[in-house]
Protein backbone atom coordinates (compact mmCIF):
# COMPACT_ATOMS: atom_id res chain seq x y z
CA UNK A 1 0.00 0.00 0.00
CA UNK A 2 2.68 2.32 0.43
CA UNK A 3 3.92 1.98 -2.85
CA UNK A 4 0.58 3.00 -4.24
CA UNK A 5 0.83 5.81 -1.61
CA UNK A 6 4.45 7.31 -3.20
CA UNK A 7 3.30 6.86 -6.48
CA UNK A 8 -0.13 8.75 -6.35
CA UNK A 9 2.02 10.99 -4.52
CA UNK A 10 4.44 11.76 -7.23
CA UNK A 11 1.85 12.25 -10.06
CA UNK A 12 0.40 15.24 -7.41
CA UNK A 13 3.97 16.78 -7.80
CA UNK A 14 4.08 16.02 -11.39
CA UNK A 15 0.68 17.73 -11.90
CA UNK A 16 0.74 21.57 -13.41
CA UNK A 17 -1.08 24.34 -11.45
CA UNK A 18 -1.49 24.81 -7.42
CA UNK A 19 -1.16 21.69 -5.27
CA UNK A 20 -2.47 23.31 -2.57
CA UNK A 21 -5.59 24.04 -3.99
CA UNK A 22 -8.81 23.04 -2.18
CA UNK A 23 -10.30 20.48 -4.50
CA UNK A 24 -7.32 18.32 -4.39
CA UNK A 25 -8.78 17.29 -0.69
CA UNK A 26 -10.53 14.43 -1.95
CA UNK A 27 -8.02 13.01 -4.20
CA UNK A 28 -5.80 12.99 -0.97
CA UNK A 29 -8.70 11.63 0.78
CA UNK A 30 -8.81 8.64 -1.62
CA UNK A 31 -5.13 8.11 -1.82
CA UNK A 32 -4.71 7.55 2.16
CA UNK A 33 -8.17 5.54 2.08
CA UNK A 34 -7.16 2.91 -0.70
CA UNK A 35 -6.88 0.22 1.91
CA UNK A 36 -10.09 0.90 3.75
CA UNK A 37 -11.82 0.87 0.36
CA UNK A 38 -10.76 -2.11 -0.84
CA UNK A 39 -11.25 -3.92 2.32
CA UNK A 40 -15.12 -3.16 2.15
CA UNK A 41 -17.21 -6.06 0.37
CA UNK A 42 -16.93 -4.83 -3.18
CA UNK A 43 -14.64 -2.20 -2.36
CA UNK A 44 -12.21 -2.33 -5.19
CA UNK A 45 -15.56 -1.80 -7.61
CA UNK A 46 -16.31 1.37 -5.34
CA UNK A 47 -12.91 2.34 -5.46
CA UNK A 48 -13.35 2.54 -9.45
CA UNK A 49 -16.65 4.44 -9.58
CA UNK A 50 -15.33 6.63 -7.02
CA UNK A 51 -12.21 7.04 -9.25
CA UNK A 52 -14.29 8.03 -11.73
CA UNK A 53 -16.51 10.35 -9.83
CA UNK A 54 -14.09 12.28 -8.95
CA UNK A 55 -12.50 12.60 -12.68
CA UNK A 56 -15.98 14.38 -13.76
CA UNK A 57 -16.55 16.29 -10.79
CA UNK A 58 -12.99 17.93 -11.21
CA UNK A 59 -11.95 16.63 -7.69
CA UNK A 60 -8.94 14.24 -9.23
CA UNK A 61 -6.82 16.58 -10.30
CA UNK A 62 -5.62 20.20 -9.40
CA UNK A 63 -6.50 22.97 -11.81
CA UNK A 64 -4.21 25.00 -13.44
CA UNK A 65 -5.48 28.89 -13.25
CA UNK A 66 -3.69 29.06 -16.62
CA UNK A 67 -5.67 26.96 -18.64
CA UNK A 68 -7.60 28.24 -21.58
CA UNK A 69 -11.22 27.83 -19.78
CA UNK A 70 -13.96 25.18 -21.39
CA UNK A 71 -16.05 28.47 -22.28
CA UNK A 72 -12.99 29.18 -24.89
CA UNK A 73 -13.05 25.76 -26.15
CA UNK A 74 -16.83 25.71 -26.33
CA UNK A 75 -17.01 28.52 -28.54
CA UNK A 76 -14.35 26.74 -30.72
CA UNK A 77 -16.42 23.62 -31.13
CA UNK A 78 -19.23 26.09 -32.31
CA UNK A 79 -17.04 27.70 -34.64
CA UNK A 80 -15.98 24.08 -35.87
CA UNK A 81 -19.58 22.78 -36.15
CA UNK A 82 -20.29 25.55 -37.98
CA UNK A 83 -17.67 25.10 -40.69
CA UNK A 84 -18.68 21.53 -40.93
CA UNK A 85 -22.69 22.31 -41.40
CA UNK A 86 -21.66 24.98 -44.61
CA UNK A 87 -19.32 21.96 -45.67
CA UNK A 88 -21.74 19.48 -46.15
CA UNK A 89 -20.00 17.06 -43.41
CA UNK A 90 -22.53 17.29 -41.32
CA UNK A 91 -26.54 18.36 -40.46
CA UNK A 92 -27.48 21.61 -38.66
CA UNK A 93 -28.93 20.12 -35.32
CA UNK A 94 -31.77 21.32 -33.53
CA UNK A 95 -31.19 23.83 -30.99
CA UNK A 96 -30.64 22.22 -27.59
CA UNK A 97 -32.18 23.50 -24.49
CA UNK A 98 -30.08 25.52 -22.45
CA UNK A 99 -29.14 24.76 -19.10
CA UNK A 100 -30.50 26.18 -15.86
CA UNK A 101 -28.82 26.01 -12.86
CA UNK A 102 -30.72 24.79 -10.67
CA UNK A 103 -30.82 21.16 -12.78
CA UNK A 104 -27.19 20.91 -12.62
CA UNK A 105 -26.28 17.69 -10.41
CA UNK A 106 -22.83 19.27 -8.54
CA UNK A 107 -21.10 22.58 -8.72
CA UNK A 108 -18.07 22.50 -11.09
CA UNK A 109 -14.70 23.87 -10.76
CA UNK A 110 -13.68 27.23 -11.76
CA UNK A 111 -12.78 27.07 -15.75
CA UNK A 112 -15.34 24.28 -16.36
CA UNK A 113 -18.80 24.48 -17.85
CA UNK A 114 -21.87 22.60 -17.93
CA UNK A 115 -22.92 22.15 -21.24
CA UNK A 116 -24.55 18.60 -23.43
CA UNK A 117 -23.37 16.12 -24.54
CA UNK A 118 -24.41 16.27 -27.84
CA UNK A 119 -23.34 20.13 -27.85
CA UNK A 120 -19.64 18.38 -27.78
CA UNK A 121 -20.19 15.34 -29.89
CA UNK A 122 -21.47 14.13 -32.78
CA UNK A 123 -23.60 11.30 -31.29
CA UNK A 124 -24.13 8.30 -33.69
CA UNK A 125 -22.51 10.58 -36.71
CA UNK A 126 -21.22 7.59 -38.84
CA UNK A 127 -22.61 6.27 -41.99
CA UNK A 128 -24.77 2.96 -41.80
CA UNK A 129 -23.25 0.41 -43.90
CA UNK A 130 -25.28 -2.36 -46.10
CA UNK A 131 -23.82 -5.98 -45.29
CA UNK A 132 -22.66 -6.34 -49.12
CA UNK A 133 -20.72 -3.27 -48.30
CA UNK A 134 -18.66 -4.36 -45.77
CA UNK A 135 -15.03 -4.71 -46.60
CA UNK A 136 -14.18 -8.24 -45.17
CA UNK A 137 -10.76 -7.26 -43.76
CA UNK A 138 -12.27 -4.67 -41.78
CA UNK A 139 -12.93 -5.31 -37.83
CA UNK A 140 -16.42 -5.87 -36.98
CA UNK A 141 -17.21 -5.23 -33.46
CA UNK A 142 -20.34 -7.15 -31.49
CA UNK A 143 -22.07 -6.59 -28.06
CA UNK A 144 -20.80 -9.41 -26.84
CA UNK A 145 -16.70 -8.49 -27.61
CA UNK A 146 -16.54 -6.36 -24.55
CA UNK A 147 -16.75 -7.21 -21.50
CA UNK A 148 -19.41 -5.56 -18.73
CA UNK A 149 -18.01 -3.31 -16.11
CA UNK A 150 -13.83 -3.33 -17.43
CA UNK A 151 -15.09 -2.51 -20.72
CA UNK A 152 -12.05 -4.77 -22.52
CA UNK A 153 -12.36 -6.00 -25.58
CA UNK A 154 -12.30 -9.60 -25.27
CA UNK A 155 -12.71 -10.56 -28.90
CA UNK A 156 -11.51 -9.33 -32.09
CA UNK A 157 -12.69 -10.73 -35.31
CA UNK A 158 -13.03 -9.47 -38.72
CA UNK A 159 -16.03 -9.20 -41.59
CA UNK A 160 -14.81 -12.29 -43.12
CA UNK A 161 -14.49 -14.44 -39.86
CA UNK A 162 -18.25 -13.43 -39.24
CA UNK A 163 -20.26 -12.95 -42.38
CA UNK A 164 -22.49 -10.45 -41.30
CA UNK A 165 -26.18 -10.29 -42.57
CA UNK A 166 -27.40 -6.80 -41.35
CA UNK A 167 -26.94 -3.18 -41.48
CA UNK A 168 -23.89 -2.12 -39.70
CA UNK A 169 -22.60 1.16 -38.33
CA UNK A 170 -19.23 2.22 -39.18
CA UNK A 171 -16.37 4.11 -37.70
CA UNK A 172 -13.02 5.72 -37.15
CA UNK A 173 -9.68 5.60 -35.23
CA UNK A 174 -10.50 7.58 -32.03
CA UNK A 175 -14.25 7.55 -31.61
CA UNK A 176 -16.04 6.51 -28.71
CA UNK A 177 -18.24 3.91 -28.97
CA UNK A 178 -20.46 3.33 -26.47
CA UNK A 179 -23.38 0.16 -26.66
CA UNK A 180 -26.39 1.85 -25.97
CA UNK A 181 -28.23 -1.80 -25.28
CA UNK A 182 -28.61 -2.98 -22.34
CA UNK A 183 -26.35 0.34 -20.77
CA UNK A 184 -26.26 -0.91 -17.40
CA UNK A 185 -23.53 -2.92 -18.31
CA UNK A 186 -21.23 -0.45 -18.96
CA UNK A 187 -19.67 -1.14 -22.15
CA UNK A 188 -17.24 1.75 -23.80
CA UNK A 189 -14.96 1.84 -25.78
CA UNK A 190 -12.06 4.05 -28.05
CA UNK A 191 -11.55 2.26 -31.56
CA UNK A 192 -7.98 2.21 -31.73
CA UNK A 193 -8.63 1.32 -36.06
CA UNK A 194 -11.53 1.82 -38.02
CA UNK A 195 -13.65 -0.18 -38.76
CA UNK A 196 -17.30 -1.18 -38.52
CA UNK A 197 -19.72 -2.46 -35.41
CA UNK A 198 -23.53 -3.53 -34.80
CA UNK A 199 -26.16 -0.64 -34.59
CA UNK A 200 -26.30 -1.03 -30.96
CA UNK A 201 -22.95 0.04 -30.50
CA UNK A 202 -23.51 3.92 -31.02
CA UNK A 203 -19.94 5.77 -32.28
CA UNK A 204 -19.71 9.61 -30.92
CA UNK A 205 -17.30 11.82 -32.80
CA UNK A 206 -15.47 14.42 -30.41
CA UNK A 207 -15.58 18.12 -32.00
CA UNK A 208 -12.63 19.96 -31.48
CA UNK A 209 -10.46 19.98 -27.83
CA UNK A 210 -12.38 17.21 -26.44
CA UNK A 211 -10.54 13.86 -25.47
CA UNK A 212 -11.90 10.69 -26.45
CA UNK A 213 -10.62 8.96 -23.29
CA UNK A 214 -12.27 11.62 -20.92
CA UNK A 215 -15.52 10.90 -22.82
CA UNK A 216 -15.33 7.48 -22.28
CA UNK A 217 -14.52 8.16 -18.52
CA UNK A 218 -17.56 10.22 -18.26
CA UNK A 219 -19.54 7.77 -19.89
CA UNK A 220 -18.55 5.00 -17.57
CA UNK A 221 -19.09 7.49 -14.29
CA UNK A 222 -21.96 6.52 -11.72
CA UNK A 223 -23.82 10.05 -12.11
CA UNK A 224 -24.22 9.14 -16.39
CA UNK A 225 -24.87 5.17 -15.52
CA UNK A 226 -27.68 6.61 -13.03
CA UNK A 227 -28.86 8.87 -15.42
CA UNK A 228 -28.82 6.12 -18.24
CA UNK A 229 -31.12 3.74 -15.97
CA UNK A 230 -33.66 6.61 -15.64
CA UNK A 231 -34.10 6.47 -19.48
CA UNK A 232 -33.59 3.60 -20.84
CA UNK A 233 -36.64 2.27 -22.30
CA UNK A 234 -38.12 -1.58 -23.46
CA UNK A 235 -38.32 -4.55 -21.08
CA UNK A 236 -36.31 -6.59 -22.49
CA UNK A 237 -34.20 -4.93 -24.19
CA UNK A 238 -33.82 -1.90 -22.30
CA UNK A 239 -31.51 0.91 -24.61
CA UNK A 240 -31.07 4.27 -24.63
CA UNK A 241 -32.52 6.56 -26.90
CA UNK A 242 -30.79 9.51 -28.91
CA UNK A 243 -32.59 12.45 -27.11
CA UNK A 244 -31.72 11.25 -23.96
CA UNK A 245 -28.22 10.87 -24.83
CA UNK A 246 -27.41 14.02 -26.62
CA UNK A 247 -29.35 16.22 -23.58
CA UNK A 248 -27.02 14.61 -20.96
CA UNK A 249 -25.81 17.29 -18.94
CA UNK A 250 -21.56 16.65 -19.46
CA UNK A 251 -19.12 18.49 -16.97
CA UNK A 252 -16.49 19.91 -19.70
CA UNK A 253 -13.22 21.33 -18.69
CA UNK A 254 -10.33 22.78 -19.74
CA UNK A 255 -8.33 21.09 -22.89
CA UNK A 256 -5.20 20.97 -20.47
CA UNK A 257 -7.09 19.09 -17.99
CA UNK A 258 -8.43 16.87 -19.49
CA UNK A 259 -5.08 15.04 -20.06
CA UNK A 260 -4.57 15.54 -16.77
CA UNK A 261 -7.87 13.45 -16.02
CA UNK A 262 -7.12 11.09 -18.19
CA UNK A 263 -3.18 10.66 -17.34
CA UNK A 264 -4.50 10.26 -13.43
CA UNK A 265 -7.69 7.84 -14.10
CA UNK A 266 -5.34 5.76 -16.21
CA UNK A 267 -2.93 5.52 -13.35
CA UNK A 268 -5.47 4.79 -10.59
CA UNK A 269 -7.44 1.92 -12.14
CA UNK A 270 -3.64 0.14 -12.79
CA UNK A 271 -3.30 0.40 -9.39
CA UNK A 272 -7.38 -0.96 -9.38
CA UNK A 273 -5.92 -3.79 -11.34
CA UNK A 274 -2.82 -4.48 -9.46
CA UNK A 275 -4.91 -4.78 -6.28
CA UNK A 276 -7.51 -7.00 -7.53
CA UNK A 277 -5.16 -9.16 -9.08
CA UNK A 278 -3.23 -9.23 -5.77
CA UNK A 279 -6.78 -9.39 -3.66
CA UNK A 280 -8.01 -12.51 -5.50
CA UNK A 281 -4.35 -14.57 -5.49
CA UNK A 282 -4.17 -13.70 -1.96
CA UNK A 283 -7.93 -15.32 -1.62
CA UNK A 284 -7.45 -18.32 -3.33
CA UNK A 285 -3.97 -19.07 -1.18
CA UNK A 286 -6.35 -18.70 1.67
CA UNK A 287 -9.10 -21.33 0.46
CA UNK A 288 -6.70 -23.42 -0.92
CA UNK A 289 -5.09 -23.20 3.08
CA UNK A 290 -7.94 -23.45 4.55
CA UNK A 291 -9.13 -26.16 2.56
CA UNK A 292 -6.03 -28.43 3.25
CA UNK A 293 -6.00 -27.86 6.70
CA UNK A 294 -9.74 -29.29 6.49
CA UNK A 295 -8.62 -31.73 4.41
CA UNK A 296 -6.27 -32.97 7.27
CA UNK A 297 -9.09 -32.62 9.64
CA UNK A 298 -11.49 -35.47 7.98
CA UNK A 299 -8.43 -37.68 7.24
CA UNK A 300 -6.85 -37.76 10.54
CA UNK A 301 -7.07 -40.94 11.89
CA UNK A 302 -6.12 -41.36 15.83
CA UNK A 303 -7.27 -39.27 18.64
CA UNK A 304 -4.39 -37.33 18.70
CA UNK A 305 -4.25 -36.72 14.96
CA UNK A 306 -7.55 -34.97 15.27
CA UNK A 307 -7.24 -33.12 18.45
CA UNK A 308 -3.84 -31.94 16.30
CA UNK A 309 -5.79 -30.80 13.30
CA UNK A 310 -8.37 -29.08 15.04
CA UNK A 311 -5.93 -27.14 17.40
CA UNK A 312 -4.32 -25.87 13.67
CA UNK A 313 -7.57 -24.73 12.70
CA UNK A 314 -8.35 -23.41 15.78
CA UNK A 315 -5.42 -21.25 16.21
CA UNK A 316 -5.76 -19.67 12.30
CA UNK A 317 -9.23 -18.57 12.34
CA UNK A 318 -8.17 -15.30 12.13
CA UNK A 319 -6.15 -16.11 8.75
CA UNK A 320 -8.17 -18.69 7.78
CA UNK A 321 -11.63 -17.61 8.32
CA UNK A 322 -12.02 -13.92 6.21
CA UNK A 323 -16.12 -14.29 4.40
CA UNK A 324 -19.11 -16.28 4.82
CA UNK A 325 -17.89 -19.03 2.12
CA UNK A 326 -14.92 -19.63 4.56
CA UNK A 327 -17.51 -20.25 7.64
CA UNK A 328 -19.70 -22.93 4.88
CA UNK A 329 -16.90 -24.65 4.48
CA UNK A 330 -16.26 -25.11 7.79
CA UNK A 331 -19.87 -26.19 8.58
CA UNK A 332 -19.78 -28.54 5.59
CA UNK A 333 -16.57 -30.45 7.48
CA UNK A 334 -18.01 -30.20 10.52
CA UNK A 335 -20.90 -31.89 9.14
CA UNK A 336 -18.93 -34.56 7.25
CA UNK A 337 -16.56 -35.70 10.15
CA UNK A 338 -19.89 -35.94 12.18
CA UNK A 339 -21.71 -38.42 9.72
CA UNK A 340 -18.38 -40.34 9.40
CA UNK A 341 -17.94 -41.21 12.37
CA UNK A 342 -14.58 -39.04 12.29
CA UNK A 343 -15.88 -36.54 15.23
CA UNK A 344 -16.09 -38.11 18.75
CA UNK A 345 -14.46 -41.11 19.77
CA UNK A 346 -16.51 -44.55 19.08
CA UNK A 347 -16.98 -46.32 22.85
CA UNK A 348 -16.78 -50.33 22.39
CA UNK A 349 -18.98 -50.50 25.51
CA UNK A 350 -21.88 -48.43 23.07
CA UNK A 351 -24.85 -50.66 22.10
CA UNK A 352 -24.30 -51.04 18.47
CA UNK A 353 -26.35 -49.90 15.81
CA UNK A 354 -27.23 -53.31 14.73
CA UNK A 355 -29.31 -54.36 18.19
CA UNK A 356 -30.67 -50.59 17.80
CA UNK A 357 -32.28 -51.83 14.41
CA UNK A 358 -33.54 -54.80 16.14
CA UNK A 359 -35.66 -53.11 18.64
CA UNK A 360 -36.67 -50.23 15.73
CA UNK A 361 -38.12 -52.99 13.78
CA UNK A 362 -40.27 -54.59 17.28
CA UNK A 363 -41.17 -50.83 17.62
CA UNK A 364 -42.72 -50.47 13.98
CA UNK A 365 -44.67 -53.61 14.56
CA UNK A 366 -45.92 -52.33 17.61
CA UNK A 367 -47.18 -48.88 16.02
CA UNK A 368 -48.96 -51.05 13.14
CA UNK A 369 -50.61 -53.29 14.63
CA UNK A 370 -52.47 -50.18 16.59
CA UNK A 371 -52.99 -48.30 13.41
CA UNK A 372 -50.74 -45.54 14.28
CA UNK A 373 -49.00 -46.17 10.98
CA UNK A 374 -49.48 -48.40 8.32
CA UNK A 375 -47.54 -50.48 7.26
CA UNK A 376 -44.38 -49.72 4.97
CA UNK A 377 -43.16 -51.67 1.06
CA UNK A 378 -40.76 -54.12 1.67
CA UNK A 379 -37.38 -52.26 1.29
CA UNK A 380 -34.46 -53.49 -0.67
CA UNK A 381 -31.13 -54.13 1.05
CA UNK A 382 -28.46 -51.84 1.17
CA UNK A 383 -26.15 -52.73 -2.10
CA UNK A 384 -22.69 -52.22 -2.09
CA UNK A 385 -22.59 -50.09 -4.66
CA UNK A 386 -24.62 -47.62 -3.38
CA UNK A 387 -22.32 -46.86 -0.30
CA UNK A 388 -20.29 -44.22 0.07
CA UNK A 389 -17.48 -44.49 2.81
CA UNK A 390 -16.54 -47.12 5.46
CA UNK A 391 -18.38 -47.03 8.83
CA UNK A 392 -16.08 -47.09 11.89
CA UNK A 393 -17.33 -50.63 13.95
CA UNK A 394 -20.73 -50.09 15.42
CA UNK A 395 -22.65 -48.10 12.92
CA UNK A 396 -24.69 -49.87 10.12
CA UNK A 397 -26.14 -48.46 6.64
CA UNK A 398 -29.53 -48.71 6.31
CA UNK A 399 -32.50 -46.76 4.39
CA UNK A 400 -34.09 -44.26 5.76
CA UNK A 401 -37.50 -45.64 5.91
CA UNK A 402 -36.02 -48.27 8.08
CA UNK A 403 -35.42 -45.78 10.98
CA UNK A 404 -38.19 -43.20 9.95
CA UNK A 405 -42.07 -43.29 9.52
CA UNK A 406 -44.88 -40.70 8.72
CA UNK A 407 -48.34 -40.20 9.68
CA UNK A 408 -49.65 -40.30 6.01
CA UNK A 409 -52.05 -37.40 4.98
CA UNK A 410 -55.45 -36.24 5.42
CA UNK A 411 -57.80 -33.19 4.17
CA UNK A 412 -57.74 -31.08 7.18
CA UNK A 413 -61.04 -31.11 8.99
CA UNK A 414 -60.24 -28.81 11.77
CA UNK A 415 -57.90 -25.75 12.49
CA UNK A 416 -54.72 -26.43 11.83
CA UNK A 417 -51.09 -24.49 12.20
CA UNK A 418 -49.70 -24.69 8.48
CA UNK A 419 -45.60 -25.32 7.38
CA UNK A 420 -45.17 -24.55 3.79
CA UNK A 421 -41.57 -23.99 2.41
CA UNK A 422 -41.26 -20.31 2.68
CA UNK A 423 -42.23 -21.10 6.71
CA UNK A 424 -38.25 -22.62 6.74
CA UNK A 425 -35.73 -20.23 7.46
CA UNK A 426 -32.82 -22.58 5.23
CA UNK A 427 -29.89 -20.15 6.61
CA UNK A 428 -30.81 -21.30 10.38
CA UNK A 429 -32.66 -24.39 9.70
CA UNK A 430 -35.37 -23.41 11.83
CA UNK A 431 -39.08 -22.85 11.42
CA UNK A 432 -39.52 -19.28 11.49
CA UNK A 433 -43.07 -18.66 11.99
CA UNK A 434 -44.84 -18.51 15.08
CA UNK A 435 -47.98 -19.72 14.77
CA UNK A 436 -49.99 -19.89 11.61
CA UNK A 437 -53.83 -21.16 11.68
CA UNK A 438 -55.51 -21.79 8.99
CA UNK A 439 -59.20 -23.20 8.81
CA UNK A 440 -59.86 -25.90 6.81
CA UNK A 441 -62.42 -24.13 4.21
CA UNK A 442 -59.20 -21.97 3.99
CA UNK A 443 -56.67 -25.06 3.46
CA UNK A 444 -54.47 -24.46 0.65
CA UNK A 445 -54.54 -27.71 -1.74
CA UNK A 446 -51.29 -28.79 -0.64
CA UNK A 447 -51.65 -28.51 3.25
CA UNK A 448 -51.81 -32.33 3.17
CA UNK A 449 -49.39 -33.76 5.15
CA UNK A 450 -49.52 -34.53 8.83
CA UNK A 451 -46.75 -34.12 10.51
CA UNK A 452 -46.17 -33.78 15.09
CA UNK A 453 -43.08 -33.02 17.26
CA UNK A 454 -40.31 -34.02 16.94
CA UNK A 455 -40.61 -34.65 12.98
CA UNK A 456 -38.06 -33.64 10.70
CA UNK A 457 -39.56 -32.15 7.39
CA UNK A 458 -37.36 -32.13 4.39
CA UNK A 459 -38.26 -30.29 1.11
CA UNK A 460 -38.24 -32.26 -1.64
CA UNK A 461 -38.81 -29.57 -4.35
CA UNK A 462 -35.20 -27.53 -5.40
CA UNK A 463 -34.02 -29.52 -2.40
CA UNK A 464 -30.97 -27.74 -3.23
CA UNK A 465 -32.30 -25.15 -1.35
CA UNK A 466 -31.90 -26.93 1.98
CA UNK A 467 -34.85 -26.27 3.67
CA UNK A 468 -35.16 -28.86 6.51
CA UNK A 469 -36.27 -28.26 9.46
CA UNK A 470 -37.40 -29.98 13.44
CA UNK A 471 -40.53 -29.39 14.35
CA UNK A 472 -39.35 -28.55 17.69
CA UNK A 473 -42.62 -25.83 18.91
CA UNK A 474 -45.31 -27.91 20.79
CA UNK A 475 -48.97 -25.87 19.75
CA UNK A 476 -52.52 -26.60 20.50
CA UNK A 477 -53.26 -27.21 17.01
CA UNK A 478 -52.18 -30.27 14.52
CA UNK A 479 -49.76 -29.85 12.41
CA UNK A 480 -49.84 -30.22 8.47
CA UNK A 481 -47.35 -29.56 6.30
CA UNK A 482 -47.06 -28.72 2.31
CA UNK A 483 -46.80 -32.15 -0.13
CA UNK A 484 -43.74 -30.65 -1.11
CA UNK A 485 -41.99 -32.02 2.32
CA UNK A 486 -41.04 -35.54 2.99
CA UNK A 487 -41.99 -36.08 6.54
CA UNK A 488 -39.23 -38.08 8.46
CA UNK A 489 -40.69 -38.81 12.18
CA UNK A 490 -37.89 -40.89 14.10
CA UNK A 491 -38.02 -44.25 15.83
CA UNK A 492 -37.30 -44.46 19.70
CA UNK A 493 -33.04 -44.43 19.18
CA UNK A 494 -32.77 -42.20 16.40
CA UNK A 495 -31.82 -38.53 17.63
CA UNK A 496 -33.63 -36.38 15.22
CA UNK A 497 -31.29 -33.82 15.39
CA UNK A 498 -28.78 -36.51 13.93
CA UNK A 499 -30.57 -36.91 11.38
CA UNK A 500 -31.32 -33.44 10.48
CA UNK A 501 -27.50 -32.45 10.30
CA UNK A 502 -27.25 -35.67 8.05
CA UNK A 503 -29.87 -34.61 5.69
CA UNK A 504 -27.24 -31.30 5.28
CA UNK A 505 -24.37 -33.49 4.89
CA UNK A 506 -22.26 -33.46 1.22
CA UNK A 507 -23.35 -36.86 1.08
CA UNK A 508 -26.79 -36.59 1.07
CA UNK A 509 -27.11 -33.75 -0.93
CA UNK A 510 -24.39 -35.36 -3.30
CA UNK A 511 -27.35 -38.27 -3.44
CA UNK A 512 -30.16 -35.82 -4.10
CA UNK A 513 -28.31 -33.73 -6.76
CA UNK A 514 -27.63 -37.39 -8.44
CA UNK A 515 -31.81 -38.35 -8.53
CA UNK A 516 -33.22 -34.90 -9.20
CA UNK A 517 -35.50 -34.57 -12.31
CA UNK A 518 -36.92 -31.45 -13.84
CA UNK A 519 -36.35 -27.84 -15.00
CA UNK A 520 -38.26 -25.58 -13.86
CA UNK A 521 -38.86 -26.85 -10.25
CA UNK A 522 -36.18 -29.69 -10.00
CA UNK A 523 -37.16 -32.23 -7.31
CA UNK A 524 -36.50 -35.92 -6.11
CA UNK A 525 -39.37 -37.89 -6.11
CA UNK A 526 -40.80 -39.63 -2.88
CA UNK A 527 -39.38 -42.95 -3.78
CA UNK A 528 -35.97 -41.80 -4.68
CA UNK A 529 -35.94 -40.04 -2.00
CA UNK A 530 -36.85 -42.97 0.97
CA UNK A 531 -34.39 -45.08 -1.62
CA UNK A 532 -31.64 -43.26 0.39
CA UNK A 533 -29.63 -44.46 2.57
CA UNK A 534 -28.24 -43.35 5.95
CA UNK A 535 -25.09 -44.38 8.30
CA UNK A 536 -26.33 -45.01 11.99
CA UNK A 537 -24.60 -45.00 14.94
CA UNK A 538 -25.17 -46.34 18.49
CA UNK A 539 -27.46 -44.55 20.17
CA UNK A 540 -24.88 -43.19 22.83
CA UNK A 541 -22.83 -42.22 19.84
CA UNK A 542 -25.62 -40.00 18.29
CA UNK A 543 -25.76 -37.97 21.00
CA UNK A 544 -22.04 -37.47 21.44
CA UNK A 545 -22.03 -36.71 18.07
CA UNK A 546 -24.86 -33.88 17.76
CA UNK A 547 -23.76 -32.11 21.47
CA UNK A 548 -19.87 -31.72 19.53
CA UNK A 549 -22.00 -30.48 16.07
CA UNK A 550 -24.18 -28.14 18.19
CA UNK A 551 -21.22 -27.00 19.99
CA UNK A 552 -19.03 -26.39 16.79
CA UNK A 553 -22.16 -24.91 14.97
CA UNK A 554 -22.45 -22.46 17.59
CA UNK A 555 -18.90 -21.40 17.05
CA UNK A 556 -19.73 -21.09 13.38
CA UNK A 557 -22.01 -18.82 13.95
CA UNK A 558 -19.75 -16.79 16.07
CA UNK A 559 -17.31 -16.66 13.41
CA UNK A 560 -19.85 -15.86 10.64
CA UNK A 561 -21.23 -13.01 13.13
CA UNK A 562 -17.76 -11.87 13.63
CA UNK A 563 -16.78 -11.74 10.01
CA UNK A 564 -20.40 -10.42 9.44
CA UNK A 565 -19.35 -7.24 11.71
CA UNK A 566 -16.20 -6.77 9.91
CA UNK A 567 -17.49 -6.34 6.43
CA UNK A 568 -20.30 -4.08 7.54
CA UNK A 569 -17.70 -1.96 9.68
CA UNK A 570 -15.89 -1.89 6.88
CA UNK A 571 -18.74 -0.94 4.53
CA UNK A 572 -20.09 1.84 7.40
CA UNK A 573 -16.18 3.49 7.29
CA UNK A 574 -16.59 3.04 3.03
CA UNK A 575 -19.39 5.23 3.15
CA UNK A 576 -17.95 7.68 5.50
CA UNK A 577 -15.03 7.91 3.49
CA UNK A 578 -17.07 8.20 0.37
CA UNK A 579 -19.59 10.89 1.35
CA UNK A 580 -16.02 13.11 2.81
CA UNK A 581 -14.30 12.23 -1.12
CA UNK A 582 -17.70 13.61 -3.13
CA UNK A 583 -18.75 15.88 -0.51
Amino acid sequence: MQNMKSKTDQMDKTDNGDNGDNRTISSDILTENFATITKANGGIKKLRELILQLAVQGKLVPQNPDDEPASVLLEKIKDEKQNLIKTGQIKKQKPLPPIDEDEVPYDLPEGWIWTRLGTVTNYNGRKKIPPSDLKEDYWLLELEDIEKGSSKVIKRLCCGERSPKSTKSSFKTGDVLYGKLRPYLDKVIVADTDGYCTTEIVPIIQYYGIIPNYIRLFLKSPEFIKYVNSKTYGVKMPRLGTSDAINTFFPLPPLAEQHRIVERVDCLMKLCDDLESRQESESENRRLLLLSVLKNLEDAGSEDEKQEAWEILSGRFDDLINSAEDVKELRKTVLQLAVQGRLVPQNPEDEPASVLLEKIKDEKQNLIKTGWIKKQKALPPVDEDEIPYALPEGWIWVKIPKITHNFGQKVPDKPFNYIDVSSINKEKGKISLDENIIQPKDAPSRARKIAKINSVIYSTVRPYLLNIAIIDQIFEQEFIVSTAFAVLHPHKGISNRFLYYYLRSSTFIKYVESQMTGMAYPAISESKFNNGIIPLPPLAEQHRIVERVDCLMKLCDELEERVVAQEESAERLLSSVCAGICG
